[in-house]
């Protein structure tokens, strides 16, 4: 459900990280039904999401009922990775998405998934995201006075349970 500004070479860079894994299945879930979507993410043991922007994923996963479906997986035990805007879209509000940070607060911004409790902004310091910068994000935090993670592109959070644990050995902060 990828919307194209920089083309798609970065799927493509994405999907040479799961390479080893024996099969994988790709699916724009954007044109698929429930029953069709339901029986993919059945079948699955390892579902990964990412997209362009966060608030236009989401709207696809609203406009076909997905969150029930998504929400239950993870309930069962699947295991999710969440990349770039899914990793946003998977928080209770996209309000750290880059269409949302620097224009509403946190209770103005477009629901997410709710699969944790957590807020989460990927892509700090990343070139391709020249407003995500550590400056930026504090003055952020200073104005709403709500938590969030800021990785860069080579980190990552696992959460397990309630449990978080950052996976880095560059850049990240937790502003709280």
């Amino acid at each position: 459900a990828a919307k194209s500004v920089w083309g798609k070479s970065w799927v493509i860079q994405n999907l040479n990280d799961f390479s080893e894994f024996w099969e994988i299945d790709i699916i724009d879930f954007a044109g698929l039904e429930a029953d069709i979507f339901q029986a993919k993410i059945d079948w699955a043991d390892i579902l990964v999401f990412w997209g362009w922007e966060a608030s236009y994923l989401m709207k696809k996963i609203y406009e076909k009922w997905y969150e029930h479906i998504i929400q239950n997986a993870v309930k069962s035990g699947k295991i999710y990775v969440w990349l770039s805007a899914g990793s946003i879209a998977a928080c209770q509000s996209l309000w750290t998405a880059s269409e949302c940070i620097f224009d509403l607060s946190p209770w103005e911004a477009p629901k997410g998934l709710w699969l944790t409790d957590i807020s989460f902004r990927p892509h700090l310091n990343a070139e391709k995201f020249p407003k995500i910068r550590e400056e930026n994000m504090s003055s952020i935090f200073e104005k709403y006075k709500t938590p969030f993670y800021a990785l860069d592109d080579d980190s990552a959070l696992l959460i397990e349970k309630s449990e978080i644990t950052v996976i880095s050995q560059w850049k990240w902060k937790y502003y709280q």
